[in-house]
């Protein structure tokens, strides 16, 4: 084992580049301190808890349960895209036998110092590795260590942009392994984040399709373990002699009240939501993060501008450009503003901005109804101190809560001209008689049917959903947020 020391991690970074340009390694691993290398699943199983290893299983079973449900993740579940299936969990926190490493000792570099809390006396490390000298010695030891496992895993997953961002790879291994090969490292001081990669650049604030899934994904499972904790906490309670229920929330099978529909066979979707015409709506499309990540555009505001003004220009600007240039909705781009107004919190505009349209881009919306959703963004922002944006910018309207099939869900809000519009106008006339008052308000139907299927034409919805709600989950901060109409089940009173 050869172990470098160095002053400080741009050291370190220097020292890793001339190994890898001379061939002694080609893989590396940045960690503040100089612990065993080690998976993240060993590390869970040497803790000897039963409950944290229960909830690692729990989480291996929830995630893969979910992409088996989500039809354009399904290629994930068959045998050869097995490392597709655990890179993602191991990018994203779930115990897996997999290791990062990257090609590119900077990256090393940023994760050498990547940490909220900085260590004070222990020294940072760059681990260096030469795979083939580790594969070549694996041939060798493997007989000893029957029923464990080494490889190395060099694979390009659809849409995993941090993945590309970082330049990982991994290592499987599912035991100890650095007791048979101690791996060489750079040791030095921790003295904080190199100059560069940043960490907008490591974790890319530009979202894949992949990964805003992967946000509708982690929504559930921290709704799913919320849930089971709170049972646990009622369950110990009343073992105490407290008193206290967990209820579930009750759902019609179908989205509507079978009481208030006597005769249901007369409630039929709308033939706007059939499968033909939904079918541009079921993207896949794979973008790698160097081709479309980095373009700039820039807008021009007027530094008097009202809300009113930000929206129309906004508007127009994203408008014109959608004209002109076809191909910009292929591409993840950094909005510029120059010369903003005042009152207009730039920080939060870009990041929602930046949300909207990534959600935005790859759906079937319409040039209009996309720079009409950006330009209500650019407003909302602006009027973000207000008492009542919403129904400042958009007119008088209604907070609504709704779900994706997949089980995510969040908030938004819509007009009430929009929910009319876009209503069914022969709900009246399919309830009973006790329900009719309920049918025509706009605000209390949904105490009746909440699946969007059998309430609204879909193009007038989708239209409202992204003028409207979209905006408005991006103003409420809203993680995930739900840019696809056409994947909704239920809509209606949050």
């Amino acid at each position: 084992m050869e172990i470098y020391h160095v002053g400080n991690v741009e050291e370190a970074v220097a020292l890793a580049n001339k190994l890898k340009a001379e061939g002694q390694y080609d893989w590396f691993r940045g960690q503040v301190r100089d612990w065993p290398p080690h998976s993240s699943l060993i590390r869970h199983r040497a803790r000897k808890d039963d409950a944290v290893e229960y909830d690692a299983e729990h989480r291996l079973d929830l995630f893969c349960n979910w992409v088996n449900s989500i039809p354009e993740l399904q290629y994930l579940m068959q045998p050869k895209h097995v490392h597709d299936l655990f890179a993602i969990m191991q990018h994203y926190g779930i115990p897996t036998h997999y290791i990062d490493f990257t090609t590119d000792p900077a990256v090393a570099g940023f994760f050498a110092a990547d940490t909220a809390t900085p260590p004070t006396a222990a020294n940072a490390c760059i681990y260096c590795l030469n795979t083939e000298d580790l594969m070549s010695l694996w041939d060798v030891f493997k007989e000893g260590r029957q029923g464990t496992t080494i490889e190395l895993v060099t694979i390009s997953v659809t849409n995993l942009w941090r993945l590309e961002a970082q330049k990982g790879v991994f290592l499987f291994a599912d035991y100890n392994w650095d007791i048979d090969y101690p791996m060489d490292r750079i040791l030095f001081p921790y003295s904080g984040y190199p100059s560069f990669p940043t960490r907008a650049r490591m974790y890319p604030e530009h979202k894949s399709p992949l990964e805003q899934l992967l946000d509708q994904y982690f929504s559930i499972e921290a709704a799913t373990f919320t849930a089971a904790k709170v049972r646990r906490l009622i369950d110990e309670f009343r073992k105490r002699g407290g008193t206290g229920s967990y209820t579930d929330w009750n759902v019609w099978k179908e989205g509507f009240s079978p009481e208030a529909f006597p005769d249901a066979t007369r409630l039929r979707d709308f033939r706007s939501w059939n499968p033909d015409a939904l079918r541009p709506w079921q993207t896949n499309a794979e973008e790698r993060f160097e081709h479309t990540v980095g373009s700039t555009m820039q807008l021009q505001l007027k530094p008097n501008a009202s809300a009113a003004d930000v929206k129309s220009s906004v508007e127009f600007g994203i408008r014109e450009i959608l004209r002109s240039d076809p191909t910009i909705r292929l591409r993840a781009v950094d909005w510029v503003f120059k010369d903003p107004p005042d009152r207009l919190p730039i920080t939060q505009l870009n990041d929602a901005i930046r949300a909207v349209w990534n959600g935005v881009r790859r759906l079937p919306y319409t040039d209009a109804e996309i720079s009409e959703a950006l330009g209500s963004v650019a407003a909302l922002c602006m009027l973000s101190k207000s008492v009542d944006p919403l129904n400042e910018l958009l007119g008088e309207g209604m907070r609504v809560g709704f779900s994706s099939s997949d089980g995510s869900g969040s908030v938004g809000w819509i007009s009430l001209g929009s929910l009319r519009r876009a209503m069914r106008a022969d709900l009246p006339d399919l309830v009973g008689p006790e329900h009719r008052e309920l049918a025509r308000d706009v605000r209390k139907v949904f105490k009746i049917i909440y699946n969007p299927r059998l309430l609204f034409d879909f193009n007038e919805f989708k239209g409202a959903f992204a003028r409207e709600v979209i905006p408005a989950q991006a103003l409420m901060q809203r993680s995930p947020i739900l840019y696809n109409p056409a994947q909704l089940w239920i809509f209606g009173i949050p």
